[in-house]
């Protein structure tokens, strides 16, 4: 089984946590393609998604957020997952 290892930079000095979303769908839109798939404490900066539908398009995006709101969000490359196998396919 595939896993997807998500890193990002903390720019945010009061966020609560961040929220880590994923779309199956091509060329999304956040957040109304996207699913929410964790929501992890505050300072953390990886993820590793270790359930990863194979053979479709995946898009991550991370958010920080805390009792005012949520942040915009970061969004990764769109990528598929072939046979245990990372495709890479910029956007």
């Amino acid at each position: 089984m595939a896993t997807v290892d998500l890193s990002w930079t903390d720019n945010s000095g009061n966020e609560n946590g961040f929220r880590v979303y994923r779309s199956t769908t091509p060329s999304p839109t956040f957040p109304d393609d996207y699913s929410q798939i964790d929501s992890l404490a505050a300072d953390t900066t990886t993820y590793d998604d270790t359930t990863p539908p194979e053979d479709t398009d995946l898009t991550y995006a991370v958010t920080a957020f805390n009792d005012v709101g949520e942040s915009d969000a970061s969004v990764s490359s769109t990528f598929v997952i072939q046979s245990n196998t990372l495709a890479s396919s910029p956007t």
